[in-house]
């Protein structure tokens, strides 16, 4: 028999199987817990916790006492320098130059304005949003602030699916924009699959 659990906005699901490649829920016991994780309160453009933007790799990993794993993600003349925390990568940290110039967030205890950003209703966040900048884009699935506060929601479900913390400049980079051809290209010189031929 094996046991496992899965953690999801302080919900903790517990499953049991006979072997750990098949998954099986008899039935799914599921009950709320008052789990403590390491509290992240963002401060567009400036900090995420007790992490400032600009600080150092070695200072941010110090701060986020999280499992990390370092990678490099490159796409065409594009390289950034990540930072991966928590064992389901929840928060990614950017560098440039060696400093911390973004964190986004996928999930956990995020908070800005007081609101717990993954466990509101997203209306009530663009309430807090509109606050720092009345001029912030929001779009059918993204929201940016050019103060330093960027991320995606689903408008169906009616919640913030990921946030990023970033300095203005990061926020207004100019973005890059690549043809099908150059991209085709690119995939064939590092030896990648032309997946766009792909059915």
């Amino acid at each position: 028999m094996w046991l496992g659990y899965t953690v999801r906005r302080k919900i903790l699901r517990l499953y049991v199987s006979q072997t750990p490649n098949y998954l099986c829920i008899f039935p799914p016991y599921s009950f709320k817990l008052n789990i403590t994780f390491m509290v992240f309160d963002l401060k567009a453009g400036i900090s995420v916790g007790v992490v400032d933007l600009g600080e150092d790799r070695a200072t941010v990993r110090q701060k986020i006492k999280m499992p990390y794993k370092e990678e490099v993600a490159e796409f065409m003349d594009i390289k950034e320098h990540l930072d991966y925390f928590g064992k389901e990568n929840q928060v990614k940290a950017i560098y440039e130059n060696d400093k911390l110039v973004a964190v986004e967030f996928y999930e956990g205890e995020v908070t800005f304005n007081e609101v717990d950003v993954f466990n509101t209703d997203v209306e009530i966040f663009f309430e807090q949003l509109e606050k720092l900048d009345a001029d912030a884009d929001v779009t059918e699935a993204e929201f940016t602030s050019k103060k330093g506060l960027l991320g995606t929601y689903d408008e169906e479900d009616g919640v913030v699916t990921s946030i990023m913390v970033c300095t203005p400049e990061y926020c207004v980079r100019p973005v890059k924009e690549y043809s099908i051809e150059e991209i085709q290209k690119w995939l064939h010189e590092g030896g990648g699959i032309d997946f766009l031929n792909q059915e």
